[in-house]
């Protein structure tokens, strides 16, 4: 499941850096739902890493992005039980989802014409009994199903190894998974940035 964290440093270890690979690279919902998801995948939308998902991260990623909402929503709305139904708060918890609503269906269809889609069932029947969480499994085997070996990025560091290999698949930060595509590819980082403000200012012109 989803989860931010700190974790590891933004350097990858020499004895790691021949399993890091840019061709088959699968992002965690954490970092789909994370402050440098434009950068991701404007970096994939441009060449410099192969990305891929499944249908479970898509599912998960839409209840995530809803759930944030609603949590930001109970702390600037100031809700509880006992006025969690009142007809105001309800009318503004309603216009909050259908604007969630449309901005995930955008990102959705960004990242679609970006990341390829695996099935992760194809990985079903590894020995995945290090992750605690079951619902970790369809991630990792999204990255399973990706290419073996290959790399999943996630910033949950309370579920998932950062910095090991498991199952083939090395597991590296956010952080550290662009650090090393910016090493590797010296232009990227500048290329990137422009891209990514003007998008931005595309957007608000939309707006």
């Amino acid at each position: 499941m989803a989860d931010s964290g700190s974790g590891e440093g933004s350097h990858l270890p020499a004895s790691l850096r021949p399993l890091m690979t840019l061709a088959r690279v699968t992002l965690d919902t954490s970092i789909l739902v994370g402050p440098r998801s434009l950068e991701f995948a404007i970096a994939a939308r441009l060449g410099y890493y192969r990305g891929h998902w499944s249908s479970w991260i898509v599912a998960e990623f839409s209840r995530v992005r809803t759930e944030m909402v609603l949590r930001r929503a109970r702390r600037e709305l100031g809700i509880t039980r006992e006025n969690e139904e009142e007809r105001t708060i309800q009318e503004d918890l309603e216009r909050r989802l259908l604007r969630s609503r449309s901005r995930v269906n955008a990102a959705i269809d960004d990242f679609s014409r970006v990341l390829a889609s695996v099935n992760y069932q194809a990985a079903e029947g590894t020995d995945l009994a290090w992750l605690e969480d079951e619902d970790d499994h369809p991630i990792m085997q999204t990255a399973i199903a990706a290419g073996v070996p290959g790399v999943l990025v996630t910033d949950n560091t309370r579920d998932f190894p950062v910095g090991d290999v498991r199952n083939g698949i090395l597991i590296a930060s956010g952080k550290v998974f662009l650090d090393y595509l910016y090493q590797t590819y010296p232009e990227a980082e500048t290329v990137i940035t422009r891209y990514a403000e003007s998008r931005r200012q595309a957007m608000k012109q939309v707006r």
